[in-house]
């Protein structure tokens, strides 16, 4: 109890005592002076009590506090501030272990790396094989035309078409001839460099798990022993895609585009050969070979087709993985971020908990922070008799244990809507500010003890 309790107590008792007095003083003067003592002699004694102010006692606090949790578990690496000190909004508090995260990071880039490259490829091939597709249609439509000239007999204009033919076959030649060398030519230096980005990540893993190994024992040691036969196994995998990129072209894939190029000398040589029979005059061989061409042309242009059909296919294949792996490197970029704790808005550290090594829980503070600009009393007493009485805006005396000799005014901010439990008693806690605190050194959960004026 506080002296100012004392205080009230005592005028309390004073009161009742004086009460006491006047009631018995009649039957005093009865015993006294029986005589003169009548019924309209007595004086009617009416005791009065104050009921213009409301008292509680209260708790000093910040005008702003937070508990700030980590948003994934870890042990913590570093701190970057002590208590008491002041932060900005986004200060770095501490960071959290973030080694698998750092290498989560580096594989995703990598993987980026290598869908980029995918997707410039996809990009080529389809452009090559809508250039093939327009190649074949007037390929089709060069050989009707020498069909239907070959049908009405010889002509100037059939030679002519019969000349065009034989450049285009010329111009497939070209075509096959620049694919056969694209070929021989082998990776291209963007598909090289992604690989090489998968190496090194790889043998990251197998770094960080080596340098782990050499502290470990019992159960982590056989945990990371497994470990180290994977990243091992990763390492040899893209050793192994960046050598086969190196070598170039398999055997089968050259073979192939030397087909082409024999397939299109061939072309040109049954354009030269029909053209030959135009100018020696039509004949019964020279329109079967023209009906030839035809189908021919026809097939090459189905399979132009759906040579671009599976190269679109395989372009959206290409976006949708350079989406992916960017998806995965923007979740990786965003995990690695959170295992650093930011101050969330500016304020002092109140409370640090966590050391280095510790463990930091989701849901647990790993550190307080409090806005100590100012303060705010918050009473713990204040029951449901008195609370009827206050009223927001409503002036208070404040008293603070730890200033016996100090008052200092403040203002009714907020009521709560409902109530508390305290000591087995209802409560409501009542929200105070400080009007002007002037110099004096408060401290988070000083006592206080506040006289509301109800009737301001």
């Amino acid at each position: 109890m506080n002296w100012r309790r004392i205080i009230l107590v005592a005028i309390v008792i004073i009161l009742a005592g004086a009460a006491a007095l006047l009631i018995l003083r009649p039957s005093l003067q009865e015993e006294q002076e029986p005589a003169e003592a009548t019924p309209g002699d007595t004086e009617a004694v009416t005791v009065s009590i104050d009921v213009d102010k409301v008292d509680a006692d209260g708790e000093l606090v910040p005008l702003r506090q937070a508990p700030v949790s980590v948003l994934q578990p870890g042990s913590v690496a570093e701190v970057f501030v002590e208590e008491g000190e002041l932060v900005a909004e986004g200060d770095e508090i501490l960071r959290l272990n973030s080694a698998d995260q750092e290498i989560a990071v580096q594989q995703a880039q990598a993987g980026q790396a290598l869908a980029e490259a995918n997707l410039s490829t996809a990009q080529a091939a389809l452009l090559a094989a809508e250039a093939g597709r327009q190649q074949a249609e007037l390929a089709v439509e060069a050989a009707e035309a020498s069909l239907a000239l070959v049908e009405a007999g010889p002509s100037e204009e059939q030679i002519a078409l019969a000349e065009l033919g034989v450049q285009t076959a010329e111009a497939g030649i070209s075509a096959a001839a620049g694919n056969q060398a694209l070929v021989l030519e082998g990776a291209s230096s963007g598909q090289i460099l992604a690989a090489q980005a998968e190496l090194r990540a790889a043998q990251a893993v197998e770094k960080q798990v080596r340098d782990a190994l050499g502290d470990a024992s019992g159960s982590e040691k056989t945990r990371l022993e497994e470990q180290l036969v994977a990243a091992v196994a990763a390492v040899n995998a893209a050793q192994a895609s960046l050598d086969e990129l190196n070598q170039g072209a398999t055997r089968s894939e050259q073979v192939a585009a030397g087909s082409a190029v024999s397939q299109a000398a061939a072309q040109r040589q049954a354009a030269e050969a029909q053209l030959a029979l135009l100018e020696a005059g039509a004949r019964e061989e020279q329109r079967q070979l023209a009906e030839i061409a035809v189908q021919q042309a026809r097939s090459a242009l189905e399979e132009a087709h759906l040579a671009v059909l599976q190269a679109e296919t395989n372009l959206a294949s290409a976006e949708a993985g350079l989406t992916q792996a960017e998806v995965t490197l923007s979740t990786a970029q965003q995990t690695l971020a959170e295992r650093t704790l930011l101050a969330p808005f500016s304020a002092t550290v109140a409370q640090l908990p966590l050391e280095i090594g510790e463990v930091a829980t989701p849901g647990f503070p790993a550190v307080i922070l409090a806005d100590l600009s100012g303060w705010q009393i918050k009473t713990n007493n204040l029951g449901e008799n008195k609370v009827v009485s206050v009223a927001a805006g409503y002036p208070v005396e404040v008293a603070i244990d730890a200033f016996p000799d100090v008052s200092l005014p403040g203002t009714v901010m907020d009521i709560a809507p409902i109530s508390s439990v305290n000591r087995d008693e209802i409560n409501y806690v009542v929200t105070i500010s400080l009007d002007d605190t002037g110099d004096l050194p408060l401290r988070w959960g000083m006592t206080t003890f506040v006289t509301i004026d109800v009737e301001p």
